[in-house]
Formats: structure tokens, C-alpha cells, sequence
């Protein structure tokens, strides 16, 4: 791996635009230039997304803390590159950016990051060809909802199999919008779907890479289950020599209101004899950020729905053992 990096003068309104010769993640961006609506939410002045060249989709927007609250993994290629933009109505801004390049596997591009133009309520759905593992860490939209400098992507995300569906996150809602990588892993079976939210048509994105580049098999462990009230599944392979790491539980089922709504469900560890609750529906602890859990046979998660509705759970998990 090689770093890469760059600094340049942007004018006002204007561009920078970072193509990279091959696959790329860029985790930090900066600019001499920052907002002044006080600290301590001040940001760099500066938008950062996604494009074609076509169409152009924002990860962090100035004077928005969304994403600038840690370093990111948005995934680049030729085809899908880096857009850094001086916002208009300012002067000259340094613009900079920092990241890894990450080589070719077979002389073919891993990256997966991709962009949409969807009208308002409109969906569209992130599937990897039959075989494949797609690691899906961040989205964005052009179009933001929410007062700066809470303002966040205008976009509805959720996992299911194409029948029944759970949400990861929404423009209304800030859990897991300020996780460095959100940690999705999806595969032909369980995949991902996306719905402007925005009341105008709007370019829509996602960085990810794809995770099985040594394997033919995909690894992805995700999956979904619809229970009644108070139903539970357990998250636990079946084999003994397996383990998975758990990135995500999620519930078609939130409770609370906007921003802090959270899945209205319990996720406890089980190890067949007791439990021990990690996660609940009314505490933000655990819930901001991705999960790193490891489960096996014998120690595993189990999710409750405790809306008292019934719906569909949904976890994210990849094998990390066979």
C-alpha cells in the first residue's frame, strides 16, 4: 500500500477532482478555510463526495459535523473518484486530502461505490452478483435534511431480502452516521435498499469494496427473519469450528423520537444457560456506532423485538472463521 495525498488552491464555487490510477480508500480532508458558525461544530469549509463526473453526491457538507468527527473509508476508482468542493460565496481555499491506494487483485477494480439519481420516494437496490461479498461502509446524498450543524444525507437505508426489510439508517435519525465505517457486509441473498428521501430528485451513493477477494465463497453471515411480538432469533453458527463477527443488528421496528430513535429491540449474550444484555431500545450505548462482536456455537447474540408489534430483525456478519 502506498499513501497518497494532495493540497491544492480551489476558487470559489469550484472543484477539485482526485482520479485515481487504481483502487483508493481516503479517510481525512482539510482546508485553511473553516466555517464560523463557533465552536466547537466549526468544520472545514468544504463539501466532499462521490462522482462520475455526472452526477455527485455529498459524505461531509460544510458547517454539517456529520463525518468530520473521525477519519472515513470512502472507496475510489477511476470510474467513481473524489470530489472536493470550495463552497460558493467564499475566497481561494486550500483544499487537501489524505489516503491509502490499495492495488489491483487480478488486474480488476475491488472498489464498488456507486452512484444514483432517484426521484423523490424512489428506491433502488445495492446487490452483488451471485458469489460475491460487498463490504458497504458510508452514503450520501446532494441533498441534506436537518439544521446545520446537524444536517444529515436525506437517504433511507435498509437490508433485507427483497420481501422484508430492517433499517440501518435514515436522514432523520443519527445513529450510525457518525461511525467511521458502518460496516455492512451484503451478498446476492441479503442485500441493501435505497430511497431518496429528499422532496426534489437526487443523486444518491455508497462507497464499499468488495470484502471475498481471496475466496470464491462469500462469507456474508447477514441475514433476516420476520417474528411476532416478543420473537427472537439467535444470531450463532451452526458449526462448531465457525466464528462470525457481527457488525450490525438492526429492526424494521424504531422507538423513540427523531433524532435518538433506536430498534426497538434487545440484543443479549447467550450462552445457552444466561443471558447478559448488551444492547437496548431505550439507550444509545452500543447503538452509534458498528458492532464488533464475535459469536460462535457456543457463545452467541440473541435479538428480542420488544415493539410489541412483531417485524423483521436483521443482523450484518461475516465469517471470520470456518
Amino acid at each position: 500500500m502506498d499513501n497518497i495525498n494532495g493540497i491544492q488552491a480551489i476558487a470559489t464555487g469550484n472543484n477539485l477532482d482526485h482520479v485515481p490510477l487504481q483502487d483508493e480508500v481516503v479517510s481525512q480532508f482539510g482546508s485553511d478555510v473553516w466555517t464560523a458558525g463557533g465552536a466547537p461544530t466549526d468544520t472545514p469549509r468544504m463539501n466532499v463526495g462521490l462522482t462520475d463526473g455526472v452526477q455527485t453526491a455529498w459524505f461531509l457538507t460544510s458547517g454539517n459535523i456529520r463525518g468530520w468527527t473521525g477519519s472515513r473509508k470512502l472507496h475510489i476508482n477511476p470510474t467513481n473518484y473524489l470530489r472536493l468542493n470550495n463552497p460558493a460565496a467564499g475566497g481561494i481555499q486550500n483544499l487537501s486530502y489524505d489516503g491509502i491506494q490499495e492495488k489491483y487483485i487480478r488486474g480488476t477494480s475491488n472498489v464498488i461505490s456507486g452512484l444514483v439519481t432517484l426521484a423523490n420516494g424512489l428506491s433502488t437496490t445495492i446487490q452483488p452478483p451471485v458469489g460475491e461479498s460487498w463490504h458497504v461502509t458510508d452514503f450520501a446524498s446532494d441533498d441534506w435534511v436537518g439544521i446545520a450543524p446537524f444536517g444529515l444525507p436525506s437517504v433511507l437505508v435498509e437490508i433485507g431480502d427483497g420481501v422484508n426489510w430492517a433499517t440501518i439508517c435514515d436522514g432523520t435519525n443519527s445513529r450510525l452516521w457518525f461511525t467511521e465505517d458502518m460496516g455492512i457486509y451484503i451478498n446476492n441473498a441479503i442485500y441493501l435498499r435505497i430511497t431518496n428521501n429528499a422532496l426534489v430528485p437526487a443523486f444518491l451513493a455508497w462507497s464499499g469494496v468488495r470484502s471475498n477477494r481471496y475466496q470464491s465463497v462469500s462469507a456474508v453471515k447477514s441475514n433476516v427473519a420476520v417474528v411476532l411480538a416478543g420473537g427472537a432469533i439467535n444470531i450463532s453458527p451452526v458449526s462448531t469450528r465457525e466464528e462470525w463477527l457481527i457488525t450490525g443488528v438492526f429492526s424494521s421496528n424504531l422507538i423513540g423520537i427523531a433524532p435518538d430513535q433506536l430498534p426497538d429491540i434487545n440484543v443479549e449474550n447467550n450462552n445457552g444457560a444466561i443471558l447478559s444484555l448488551k444492547l437496548r431500545n431505550s439507550d444509545v450505548t452500543g447503538w452509534l456506532h458498528h458492532l464488533n462482536i464475535i459469536v460462535s456455537s457456543a457463545n452467541y447474540l440473541t435479538l428480542t423485538d420488544t415493539s410489541g408489534l412483531g417485524g423483521v430483525l436483521a443482523y450484518s456478519a461475516y465469517r471470520t472463521r470456518m
